[in-house]
């Protein structure tokens, strides 16, 4: 009696096994299967964009995505496109900025308001930013508010809504330099030009306390990639001042969702291109 007991029970518990691993593999493929990438839209949905800019993708707090891009089809001046569910509308006009815009970098504030930070050919490749009221596109401060010709733009929020901007100015032999908007006007967060020499391929984060963060391609130190940060008072480097093992391309710098703990990604080489993360703890 008592084997037979013991055989119902193992039967039993075979049978559940197997449905269990079977679920577990239908499960899978049916997630393999329903995981992919999609189109948003339609492909190739915006008019050609210029050589001098590559697409800025930010999405609102709606989970709503837009797009900004140096327009080729409007003399390399910018458009923003947002997506209205089934397609891609293009947000007040089309080719809005006042001259060419390149190295375009978008963001959305707290209120869904879109802002954009370029190089702006129509002041002398100076740094301009404008945002979106709800009907047109108007100058956040001063157009070409910066001090000399600009590359690599980022705009970022912080917890309150303010914007900073990042970028290298030619007026300080292409160092780092980075702006926070007062209300009126864009303001110096620390000292301009605070890297120790030429900056490349730029990127800015804010940490969960609103401290700003740069990554970028240390060009004195062999190309090799470095962060710094604004301590409140002055820049400091996070960790090395140069920590990758090689010269880098394409520096980019992003924090976790506890705003704590940096990340930088990075390539290394050429041809091909080796793609690196780390993370400082």
């Amino acid at each position: 009696m008592g084997n037979n007991n013991c055989k119902k029970t193992n039967q039993t518990t075979f049978l559940w096994l197997t449905t269990f691993i079977l679920f577990l593999l239908l499960y899978s493929a049916v997630r393999s299967t329903a995981q992919t990438w999609q189109a948003v839209g339609d492909t190739g949905f915006s008019t050609p964009v210029t050589q001098y800019s590559l697409t800025s993708l930010a999405v609102d707090r709606n989970g709503v995505p837009y797009v900004a891009y140096s327009d080729a089809s409007n003399a390399g001046k910018i458009t923003v496109m947002k997506f209205n569910g089934s397609a891609w509308d293009i947000l007040g006009s089309a080719g809005f900025s006042a001259g060419q815009g390149y190295d375009v970098s978008l963001a959305i504030d707290t209120n869904n308001l879109p802002y954009v930070a370029y190089g702006d050919a129509a002041n002398s490749s100076h740094a301009t930013v404008t945002r979106f009221d709800g009907s047109n596109w108007v100058n956040v401060g001063t157009a070409g508010f910066s001090n000399g010709t600009v590359n690599n733009c980022t705009i970022k929020f912080g917890s309150l809504d303010t914007a900073y901007v990042s970028y290298v100015d030619a007026f300080y032999s292409g160092k780092a330099v980075v702006k926070k908007f007062d209300g009126a006007n864009w303001i110096d967060v620390g000292t301009p030009g605070f890297t120790a020499g030429g900056t490349g391929q730029m990127t800015l984060a804010l940490s969960r306390i609103d401290l700003p963060y740069v990554a970028y391609q240390d060009q004195v130190n062999g190309f090799a990639a470095s962060v710094m940060m604004f301590n409140g008072t002055i820049w400091v480097h996070v960790g090395s001042n140069t920590f990758s093992a090689a010269q880098v391309q394409f520096c980019h710098i992003a924090f976790d969702h506890t705003g704590s703990d940096p990340y930088v990604c990075y390539n290394t080489g050429y041809n091909p291109f080796a793609p690196n993360v780390q993370m400082f703890n």
